[in-house]
């Protein structure tokens, strides 16, 4: 239970010497403090684990989008989903424009190599005859 309450532990620094702060239950209570001042040579003094706590909750819910940003942020998202869209589709045209134009070509060269194979065949039969 003591580890739920104390998670800071090893991610929390001290704000005078930028050490780790490390967790202490005492009978009076729980507390962060400074590695650093057990020789006395940093000034923090003990942090109760509800007041460092708190301050953590306020940061994380200053970092919190407001509803006017995630508006944003969705029409922003829309605008370039929209914009993707119409590139998509114009791409699309445009494959099905050069698919047309490659069938319409393989058919004329279909259409031309049976009239060469016929006017092969025609010489056959008067080099035959």
């Amino acid at each position: 239970m003591a580890k739920e309450r104390l998670s800071l532990r090893g991610l929390v620094y001290c704000q005078n010497c930028q050490r780790r702060l490390t967790a202490e239950v005492h009978p009076r209570g729980e507390y962060y403090r400074c590695q650093n001042n057990i020789n006395s040579k940093c000034s923090e003094r003990y942090i109760p684990v509800k007041l460092l706590k708190n301050q953590v909750e306020t940061l994380y819910n200053l970092m919190e989008p407001t509803t006017k940003l995630l508006k944003l942020l969705k029409a922003e998202i829309e605008e370039v989903q929209e914009i993707f869209q119409a590139k998509s589709k114009n791409e699309i045209s445009n494959l099905k424009r050069k698919i047309a134009e490659n069938e319409a070509k393989m058919d004329a060269l279909v259409d031309n190599l049976g009239r060469e194979k016929e006017c092969l065949k025609e010489r056959n039969c008067w080099s035959n005859t």
